[in-house]
């Protein structure tokens, strides 16, 4: 199904649609300074939402002239409501290009894209916004805000993430030991009887581990070895 508005095409997206796609999602990427932009390529678009077990990715598009400048990537996942099964679509990869700016094209997209995942059965969708971006959600899709979080985030290898920024004569790993071992030190002066451990693959005892923490919620996503994985 496809919705035209003020010149703009909205539809869902087809797999011809890959390479122009990821080759926008690359660009809006690196117009943000992302880390991975560089890194962002079909192979990795394809393992990101059609090669989920246990879950379908509904991913919609803007037009203009067969040109795509918007898109909206939902992943939809297993999940319970009060112990009945339900469907929970998550709001991921969106973006505009600069070619769609004032033109309401993300407004049109997201609203488009709400009534389509409405209409597929979906019971329940949710998003992780940012300042920039929540008041979209709030004014124009009628989302409800549940809770603030704040982050923290943790290297585990700082050299990678300094050497996509800059790399001075091997500076990048030299900052990236330093910044790792000052980690560890307040890690261990938290709590001695914690300790930082990195799996290179997925292991039963963590799939375990989620299965034993979502008993305590009524409402929840099937977090198990697939949705994990």
């Amino acid at each position: 199904m496809a919705s035209t508005a003020s010149g703009l095409t909205f539809c869902k997206a087809e797999e011809k649609d890959g390479p122009a796609l990821v080759a926008l999602m690359a660009k809006v990427l690196k117009d943000g300074d992302s880390l991975h932009a560089d890194k962002y390529n079909l192979s990795k678009w394809i393992w990101k939402y059609f090669q989920m077990p246990g879950a379908e990715a509904q991913i919609y598009l803007c037009k203009e002239n067969e040109a795509i400048l918007g898109y909206y990537h939902c992943p939809v996942y297993r999940g319970s409501i009060n112990g009945v099964p339900k469907k929970f679509a998550m709001v991921q990869d969106v973006g505009v290009s600069e070619a769609a700016r004032g033109k309401g094209a993300f407004r049109k997209l997201a609203e488009y894209a709400t009534e389509q995942l409405m209409q597929s059965g979906v019971n329940f969708i949710y998003t992780f916004p940012n300042k920039k971006s929540i008041h979209t959600f709030l004014k124009y899709n009628a989302y409800q805000k549940i809770e603030s979080y704040s982050t923290f985030v943790l290297p585990v290898k700082s050299a990678e993430v300094i050497a996509a920024k800059i790399k001075v004569l091997g500076l990048h790993h030299l900052a990236g030991l330093v910044i790792d071992q000052l980690y560890k030190l307040k890690l261990s002066r938290a709590n001695k009887n914690y300790k930082l451990h990195v799996e290179e693959k997925l292991q039963n005892e963590t799939v375990s581990l989620f299965l034993q923490f979502n008993r305590n919620f009524p409402n929840k996503l099937t977090r198990d070895y697939d949705y994990l994985h």
